[in-house]
């Protein structure tokens, strides 16, 4: 569910209306008030302004229970010090940074090019982060902004950690319909990002547990004795992630162009060894049968192709110069070989990078240990 946050800025902008600056004891009445009101974030002033400003900020953190307290800084490492400096003391507290980005704002104030602009809000962002987790990125004259700049900058300081991005018709320069096109475009833009970004945390979140998932399993094969034990609970992870019936495993000897069946969920093999070449193509092609090279459940197929009642799956692993293996899955019909190539395009990156790795694992501590022939 979408949250609405009230960021009030009555301490910081509000007091420039002419008539409306404030004494230090005025704010913190004001401070506490807002706080009262629960009001998400409190932007307290504007910390490395003048030495009041700051003094301010800084007594407002030690009242205000509730609320965020924010302090505003340019993107300059002096203001950004200043401003984690002042709010110190606030149990929650946020740094809100910002640089120009319009063309005119860029040439003419700041004498900088759009990237040395985005180079230094990112180093701002960052920076920030150093002080309070919560940092808040403002493109100032954004109303006058070009769009494509604007996505630009904004994705790179998501990036480097803002959590929060403001965009100011600063100079009152845009019609409200005009400005609620550009909020439009960038909020859409902005939710893209999100869900790329979630899409990425939880991809990490599951490669931590499958990570585990392989230590675990690293542990068990060091106590283990067989290596064909080894390879079949291999299997049986496949089996589990993915529904196959029929497999089996082939260790490929180049030199003699043969294979031997490691392991396999029958006794009997199902196919000739010699139809294999070598590990980037099946030599089924040679004999007529279709052959393509795909996306498959556990990456990249060296080869999958038809035959007379079967369709096969085969994928390879490589270890050392001259040891290859391959893993042949076997579907009875059409049906059961869309189903599994399906299924395998839904797989996870975490979950093919485990299943490599496991088979590594089982090889290589068997070699070192003699145990493997």
């Amino acid at each position: 569910m979408d949250t609405i946050k009230i960021f009030d800025t009555t301490l910081r902008d509000g007091e420039q209306s002419p008539g409306c600056s404030m004494t230090i004891d005025e704010k913190i009445k004001v401070a506490i008030q807002l706080d009262k009101l629960n009001v998400d974030i409190i932007e307290a002033g504007f910390a490395a302004a003048s030495p009041g400003d700051f003094e301010a900020i800084d007594k407002i953190s030690e009242v205000v229970k509730n609320s965020y307290v924010c302090s505003l800084a340019r993107a300059v490492d002096n203001d950004i010090k200043k401003a984690g400096e002042s709010i110190q003391k606030a149990k929650y507290q946020r740094i809100h940074t910002f640089i120009a980005t319009s063309p005119i704002h860029m040439e003419h104030k700041l004498k900088m090019s759009p990237n040395e602009v985005i180079k230094r809000a990112v180093e701002a962002v960052k920076y920030a982060k150093t002080f309070v987790d919560d940092v808040e990125f403002s493109c100032e004259d954004a109303g006058r902004s070009e769009m494509g700049f604007l996505k630009e900058i904004i994705s790179a300081v998501i990036e480097a950690g803002a959590k929060t991005i403001n965009i100011p018709d600063t100079v009152g320069y845009t019609m409200p319909w005009e400005f609620g096109n550009q909020i439009k475009e960038l909020v859409e833009f902005v939710n893209r990002i999100i869900r790329k970004m979630k899409e990425q945390v939880r991809q990490v979140e599951e490669l931590l547990e499958e990570e585990e998932e392989l230590l675990k399993f690293k542990r068990t094969v060091e106590e283990d004795e067989e290596l064909e034990t080894i390879y079949k609970r291999i299997i049986n992870l496949l089996i589990i992630k993915f529904g196959i019936k029929n497999f089996a495993f082939y260790e490929v000897f180049e030199k003699s162009n043969t294979m031997s069946v490691l392991v396999a969920s029958q006794k009997e093999t199902f196919c000739d060894p010699a139809i294999f070449n070598d590990a980037e193509l099946c030599r089924a092609k040679r004999r007529g049968l279709p052959v393509k090279s795909e996306e498959g459940i556990l990456g990249k197929a060296c080869s999958m192709y038809r035959g007379q009642t079967n369709y096969y799956m085969c994928y390879p692993f490589f270890f050392t110069e001259g040891e290859k293996f391959i893993l042949q899955i076997v579907c009875d019909n059409q049906e059961e070989y869309e189903r599994l190539k399906e299924k395998g395009k839904h797989s996870t990156v975490a979950q093919i990078a485990v299943m490599r790795k496991m088979i590594i694992i089982a090889h290589s501590l068997y070699k070192n240990n003699k145990k493997y022939k």
